[in-house]
């Protein structure tokens, strides 16, 4: 009986309706259904959106933070103007030189030069 309807339905151009009074109250609820799925799904992406933005800007604080405190804690060195860029003894390991490039010491260190490791 559905076919028939259906047909009838095409071939009216949709002035008969081809579900039934069941099926149509079936087919409203399981839309019903469907729409109340789809907008919890979005609220709880919005709502990990919201969760991750919260932690970016932590992290971005928490940057800042971090190098505001490192600049603070940086003491000017009275010698460090006056020293070209180069290879320096390094004070923390004596078997290696560090990097200056004129302006502060990087994480650019070496073995001197001439020194040959024998491994």
């Amino acid at each position: 009986m559905g076919l028939l309807r259906k047909a009838a339905s095409v071939n009216t151009m949709g002035l008969v309706k081809y579900r039934g009074d069941r099926e149509a109250i079936v087919h409203v609820a399981r839309k019903q259904a469907e729409r109340s799925e789809k907008k919890a799904r979005a609220a709880e992406h919005d709502e990990s959106m919201a969760r991750a933005r919260r932690q970016i800007e932590q992290m971005r604080a928490e940057n800042v933070a971090r190098k505001e405190a490192k600049a603070a804690a940086r003491v000017p060195d009275p010698v460090l103007p006056f020293l070209p860029a180069g290879w320096y003894p390094d004070q923390a390991d004596p078997a290696l030189v560090r990097w200056f490039d004129g302006a502060a010491w990087t994480d650019q260190t070496s073995p001197p030069p001439g020194h040959w490791a024998i491994s």
